[in-house]
């Protein structure tokens, strides 16, 4: 378990960001709307990837190049 004074300083951290209300751009310097939700989705695929290679469906090679094509397709 995490100690409450690093939680603290997590969620102030955090509080900070969210206040700056920074604008996101991909590798194109287009803006990336809604990049937490695309995250959230990406994390999911990109699990389905890792599980595959840790079941043996893939060797080390196609599992790097699954994950590249996957953030190259994504820009995350």
């Amino acid at each position: 378990m995490m100690p409450k004074d690093k939680i603290q300083l997590v969620n102030t951290i955090w509080d900070n960001y969210i206040k700056t209300n920074r604008i996101v751009l991909d590798a194109k310097g287009k803006e990336l709307v809604n990049i937490d939700d695309a995250r959230r989705f990406a994390i999911i695929e990109l699990k389905k990837i890792i599980d595959e290679f840790q079941k043996g469906n893939s060797n080390i090679s196609e599992f790097k190049t699954s994950i590249d094509s996957y953030n190259k397709r994504n820009n995350l």
